[in-house]
């Protein structure tokens, strides 16, 4: 789960640029969590809370939720774990009975690779190994025979060291709250292959001010937004 906030109403603290708004947030908003799915012009979610599939009302941010969800999915129709800012609502279906829609007042994020089930993990942002799956939105994979690019914040002192995709880096990192810095990040000086791909997560490195975790899932972010996705792995 996100740090000690409850599974059902999952009130996000987002990091980097919040999102504000002056504007009274509607009767019954709140931060929900589910599977969400598009096919065929019709959106549905699952809801985490209940395990009740509801179909998603094509209103407030509804089109950026599909945005996303067409640029995250590996297979058209295929489930992929959201947060959205909303309410249910009885509504009038095309045809049948009336019954509850997802109304999405603000998309919030795509968590991919999460499902429900991860709502209750608590994985650690110390002594953890964080594996990189995305770096400013593309994701990131290992070429055959190079060793997969992560990071750790050790437990012993506040820093972070990892490897960058051919050198090993080490510098200081700043905790406090979901904000998050590191500083005076320094790599060894072999030369190798796609050094491009280095550089590019390196320098993102400096661009980081906040953090989330939901699940295994570690998001890096910066005023920009997401900067990076790396996903925990156990040995």
């Amino acid at each position: 789960m996100l740090r000690g906030v409850p599974i059902v109403l999952l009130v996000l603290a987002c990091a980097g640029a919040p999102r504000e708004s002056t504007a009274p947030a509607p009767p019954g908003q709140r931060t929900i969590a589910g599977m969400y799915s598009y096919m065929a012009d019709a959106a549905t979610f699952t809801r985490c809370d209940t395990g009740a599939l509801v179909p998603v009302a094509m209103e407030g941010e509804s089109i950026a939720l599909e945005r996303e969800y067409l640029a995250a999915a590996h297979e058209p129709g295929a489930p992929v774990f959201v947060t959205v800012q909303g309410r249910f609502e009885t509504r009038p279906p095309m045809e049948g009975e009336p019954r509850e829609h997802l109304i999405v007042d603000k998309f919030d994020a795509i968590w991919p690779d999460e499902v429900c089930e991860k709502l209750g993990v608590e994985t650690p942002l110390q002594n953890t190994y964080w594996k990189l799956v995305e770096l400013n939105g593309a994701p990131v994979r290992p070429r055959e025979g190079q060793r997969e690019v992560h990071l750790m914040l050790p437990l012993e002192g506040p820093g972070v060291r990892g490897f960058a995709g051919c050198n090993t880096f080490a510098g200081a990192c700043v905790v406090d709250g979901d904000a998050i810095r590191f500083e005076e990040v320094v790599a060894t000086l072999m030369a190798c292959d796609h050094m491009e791909e280095e550089s590019a997560f390196l320098t993102a490195l400096n661009t980081v001010t906040g953090y989330r975790i939901l699940g295994e899932t570690l998001v890096l972010s910066g005023a920009g937004g997401r900067v990076a996705r790396l996903r925990a792995v156990y040995f």
